[in-house]
This record gives structure tokens, sequence and C-alpha cells, in this order.
């Protein structure tokens, strides 16, 4: 059983007005992007990575790729390997390069479709955001082994099997219960050790121990601010009850076949309604267990929140 990541790395950084995307800039002296795919590199339960990216940089990740990995794979390329020598750097993880989308959901379609051939309906897959550069490998752990957790209960307004809008979707995930938050499985080794465990239902086989007991995992966080519906974007037109209502993140984790099957279902048309990963799941009734995020792990979409991250960075 297989587990592979998929790391999103085709936006164009529009929304930030700078003259490159936001996830190759580079803060400390790493692309964001680097930031974001080194934790899954290091993650022992990852087994491979694929990386949706314009072909206009693929050159850049794989060189800075290799750079970084040399602590990991003593084989790894140094600064001045050519771009044939960095795909070599810890070839068991790089699985290759997808194209971006005309949106995000089709960007990992896109990825799905490209690792089709080398996975299995019960294999695993991990959606992350290359933006999201403070992701960690207790994060990753903690997220792919809830899926195999029967102690976690999967919200039930998540279930419903007819495709709805965004909006309904969000409003039936309001309804599920906070309490199973608490049941985050829970490390109990350092982050550093993390690429040395083996984690029993993943890569230490057993019968009980390989059963995936749900179709996916989204880490969530729950909202501080209060919350209100509008119609028309200028008045309220409802209440939200604020303890039912949550923000996800990434990365996310999903059962590989069901949820390719979820994102074809979808095309051609409502596919590029779809804003968040975790909606198509939903939308085709799968069973997605929620379990608590960190608010540490947020990505960047704005000037203020680039500014931060180089904050946490200039202070390490």
């Amino acid at each position: 059983m297989k587990c592979v990541a998929i790391i999103l790395s085709g936006g164009t950084g529009s929304r930030m007005n700078m003259d490159i995307p936001k996830q190759y800039v580079r803060v400390g002296g790493r692309m964001i992007i680097t930031e974001s795919v080194i934790p899954f590199a290091r993650c022992s339960l990852i087994d491979g990575i694929q990386i949706v990216a314009d072909k206009q940089w693929q050159d850049n990740i794989l060189k800075e790729y290799a750079e970084n990995m040399k602590s990991i794979s003593s084989g790894a390329p140094g600064k001045d390997a050519d771009t044939e020598h960095s795909k070599m750097a810890l070839p068991y993880k790089f699985k290759g390069f997808s194209v971006p989308g005309a949106n995000r959901q089709l960007s990992i379609l896109n990825a799905l479709r490209d690792l089709r051939k080398n996975m299995d309906d019960d294999d695993i897959i991990i959606i992350h955001d290359a933006a999201r550069p403070l992701v960690t490998m207790e994060m990753i752990t903690s997220y792919i082994t809830a899926i195999y957790d029967k102690s976690q209960k999967s919200p039930s307004g998540c279930l419903d099997n007819s495709p709805k809008s965004s909006a309904d979707s969000l409003d039936n995930a309001s309804k599920a219960s906070a309490g199973s938050l608490d049941n985050t499985p829970k490390p109990s080794a350092s982050a550093d050790s993390l690429d040395n465990m083996e984690i029993s239902g993943i890569h230490n086989h057993s019968e009980e121990s390989d059963r995936i007991r749900h179709d996916g995992v989204m880490p969530v966080i729950p909202m501080k601010d209060t919350v209100y519906y509008s119609d028309n974007g200028s008045s309220v037109s409802r209440l939200l009850d604020r303890d039912r209502m949550f923000a996800g993140q990434a990365p996310e984790v999903f059962r590989y076949g069901r949820y390719l099957d979820a994102c074809e279902k979808l095309m051609p048309d409502r596919i590029m309604d779809i804003r968040g990963s975790t909606e198509p799941a939903i939308m085709a009734g799968m069973d997605i267990v929620m379990i608590q995020g960190d608010e540490k792990n947020f990505k960047i979409t704005t000037i203020e929140d680039m500014e931060r991250y180089r904050e946490i960075v200039d202070g390490r």
C-alpha cells in the first residue's frame, strides 16, 4: 500500500501582485515550495511526491530540491548539478511533474491521472499547497494515520450523497460534531525522529492494521470569529452556529480510487466550481473524518501572510 503526496504549485500569485508566483519567492535562502516539500521527503510514510508546476519553474524546483536533500540522501547532487542528475535525488520519492489546470481542482485531477498507472484504488494520496511552508512531519504523520484509526468518527453531515453547491456542502459540513476533534492521533516521537518510524497500518503490515477505516481525512480549525450568512453580500440573511463551523486546511488525505472517481464525475463543468479539495469527496458521499488542524500551518495568500512568514523564518 502506497502513500503519494501531491504538491500543488501551479498558482500564479495574481492576488499578491508579485513579479513571480509566491511559492517561488526565496525566504531565508530557500524557495517557499522547498520548505513545503522537505517534510514530505523526510517522512517515512510518504512513498512518492508528484508536483504540479508550470514547465518554466520545473528546473528550478528540481535543482533546489536536490541541493536540500543532501542531508537525507548521501548521493544527492550539489549546487552545480544539472537537471537530469537532480531528478535522481531521492528517486524513490520524486515521481514527476503534472501540468497545472484551469483551477486548483483540475490541477489535482491532472496529478491523479498522471499517477494512475502506478496506483491501486486503496492506495493513499495526501494533497498539500506549496504555499503552506510550515507543514511538519508530525502533522503529515497524524493526518495519514487518522485514515486508519477506527476511533475516528466521521462527521454525519458530510455523508450526503447528493451533489451540492459549495455553500450547501459547507453548511452540511458544519453539522459535524466538535467532539470528534478530540480524537486527533498524537505521535509520541519528536518531529526529527519521525523519518525513522514505522507506523503500524502503513509500512508495518498486518491484516488488521492495513485496513483503511475512512475514505479521507481533513484537518480543520474551529472558527474564532462570529460567522454570518448572506445571500446578497450586503445584508445578513441568517445566523450560523460558530461552534459548528470549521475552516479547512491542508494537507488532506484521501483513498486514491474513490477520490479520483469523485473528481472525474464532476467533469467537465462542475469541477470549475470547486474551491476546496474535500468538496468532491463530500459531494460523492465519501466518509471524510475531521481532525484538529494547526493554526501555524497557514497558507500564504496575502502580502501580510508573506511578512508573517518572513518574521517566523528570521526568528528561527
